[in-house]
């Protein structure tokens, strides 16, 4: 799931609005006022996405000195790995939820939505549907209202269409190399077959960012820990999860909807 976004960090736990460049980079090279090597001063303003604010859950385990000597088939030393991969489910419910949702953005407009062009209307998922798709996520336009010409690097479909949408993106591979879409079951589309239900393309994130990921500065998102605490009782091992993260928004450039 982080792999669609663009990872970011916060310095605190304030609300943030997203922001970006006041112009995009291209309209900077193609101004024809401008010189060579000339400088030019670019201005950071609110983006038209989400505010994002960090969240921060905690959870400590303690194990009293019968469980650990009783446990003989190694159940405490599980504790680790399923909180990691705890994590990494709220992290992705996240992400991909908030896809799903079609949130309204900052411009009163649905993340989805007809005026912005990033709907393929009743395009059930086909080699046909795709092409149209890629199509439409190649011609959004940027800040500078040029064409953006990116590809989409992944496509994001429900559990049950997976083996489906296998065969339909391997239509894009040429001559046994892999095909260039990354295919993504997300258990957060509802369930259906492949007639009623939406699939997602979301460019690369270092070239057209849809959602930020957002971590605390300095931290990675997830920090698990075991540590013993002693109290007038006994010395019993505990382990400790503080999971800080958030997720928002940055534009609507970069994704396409399909499907329904």
């Amino acid at each position: 799931h982080r792999r669609v976004t663009r990872q970011m960090e916060l310095k605190d736990f304030n609300q943030t609005p997203t922001s970006v460049l006041d112009a995009g980079i291209d309209t900077v090279l193609d101004a024809e006022d401008k010189e060579n090597s000339e400088g030019v001063d670019l201005v950071v303003k609110h983006a038209d996405g989400l505010n994002v604010q960090l969240k921060r859950k905690t959870l400590v385990i303690g194990f009293t000195p019968e469980v650990v000597k009783n446990d003989n088939t190694g159940a405490t030393g599980l504790v680790l790995s399923g909180l990691g991969a705890a994590c990494s489910r709220r992290e992705r419910r996240a992400v991909f939820g908030l896809i799903v949702s079609n949130p309204i953005l900052a411009d009163g407009r649905a993340l989805y939505n007809s005026v912005d062009e990033n709907i393929a209307p009743g395009s059930a998922l086909s080699p046909t549907a795709l092409g149209y798709g890629c199509g439409l996520l190649a011609r959004q336009k940027t800040r500078a209202g040029n064409e953006l010409g990116a590809m989409p690097a992944f496509l994001l479909v429900n559990p049950e269409n997976w083996v489906y949408a296998m065969g339909v993106v391997k239509e894009f591979a040429l001559d046994g190399a892999s095909p260039p879409i990354e295919l993504i079951a997300v258990p957060e589309i509802p369930k259906g077959d492949q007639i009623n239900t939406p699939w997602y393309l979301l460019a690369d994130p270092n070239v057209a960012p849809v959602v930020a990921f957002n971590t605390l500065r300095g931290r990675e998102g997830q920090t698990i820990f075991t540590r013993t605490a002693t109290n007038f009782r006994s010395s019993a091992p505990m382990v400790a999860v503080d999971h800080i993260f958030g997720v928002a928004i940055l534009s609507r450039v970069g994704t396409i909807r399909g499907g329904v």
